[in-house]
């Protein structure tokens, strides 16, 4: 009641994109995307190279398009040990090339949590298309200089390391 409408040429009709973090998944921004489209959004997840998962078929959103991704394969083990935040941008990269041709869009409005936010800004700068088709970024409790505490050891956590060259080469080219 206390919101005002928003004048038209203030509205943008991109799709909102949540992205998960370390260990995440759809459950992680359901409730967020559910209030935004009135759940109207859709899931997507990467399967292997070439394939993906999702629910959309056919049918248009009543409101705004909403996607909710994951950039993990069915195989959490595997993804605990030899999963890497570069390798997870370019899956972001595909997810968003399969959206982009669903919807039209060729823009986005990426929101993500924790490790979801490097992996985001890392797709941004894999290429200059990447980081031209995203309109904005909303970062949420993003370790942006990495996590002192990661025990780095296997996979995504060693990429959290603030030392590691995944970090310093993302915020030398943000």
């Amino acid at each position: 009641r206390f919101m005002k409408e928003v004048p038209k040429e203030h509205v943008v009709d991109y799709p909102i994109i949540f992205i998960h973090g370390i260990g995440g998944g759809y459950k992680d921004w359901h409730r967020a995307a559910n209030i935004i489209s009135s759940n109207n959004y859709f899931e997507m997840r990467f399967l292997e190279e070439g394939k993906v998962f999702h629910n959309y078929f056919g049918q248009k959103p009543t409101s705004s398009w909403v996607w909710n991704v994951s950039y993990y394969t069915i195989d959490p083990i595997n993804e605990i040990i030899s999963g890497e935040l570069t390798k997870y941008s370019y899956r972001l990269k595909e997810l968003l090339k399969k959206i982009s041709l669903i919807t039209g869009k060729e823009k986005f409005v990426l929101v993500a949590h924790s490790m979801g936010g490097l992996v985001a800004r890392k797709y941004m700068t894999l290429d200059q298309k990447c980081w031209d088709s995203v309109h904005k970024i909303i970062t949420v409790a993003t370790p942006h200089n990495g996590v002192e505490t990661s025990i780095g050891v296997v996979g995504q956590l060693r990429d959290l390391r603030p030392e590691v060259k995944f970090l310093k080469s993302l915020n030398k080219n943000w």
